[in-house]
């Protein structure tokens, strides 16, 4: 059975670091977002639980990814169009994991 953030005795600021180092951020950005140190986040990355919730979430992002993409061969026009709509707001991310992926996907559409 796969882990979910949820099943994992996290605290929720561990929880959300999961998130973003998941979706590309840096330990870096990840200490300076949830207003702790670099060595927390390397402390952490070395936690079996810390370990499963990166997976759970990494898995969650590329779910989410292959939704996106079936969009284009599965909807009708107008569900592509809207799928397209979404992925150009995704350009706009902070997340450059996302913003790579949207523009991928956009250039394979």
């Amino acid at each position: 059975m796969e882990a979910s953030l949820e099943t994992l005795d996290l605290t929720p600021i561990q929880e959300r670091a999961a998130v973003l180092l998941a979706g590309g951020h840096s330990a870096r950005d990840v200490a300076r977002q949830l207003d702790v140190t670099e060595q927390t986040i390397g402390r952490w990355r070395k936690l079996p639980a810390f370990i499963a919730a990166l997976a759970a979430a990494g898995e969650a992002f590329d779910a989410d990814a292959r939704v996106e993409m079936a969009a284009f061969s599965n909807e009708p026009r107008q569900g592509k169009q809207e799928a397209l709509t979404s992925l150009r707001g995704h350009l706009k991310s902070d997340n450059a994991v996302y913003a790579l992926r949207a523009a991928e996907i956009l250039l394979k559409a």
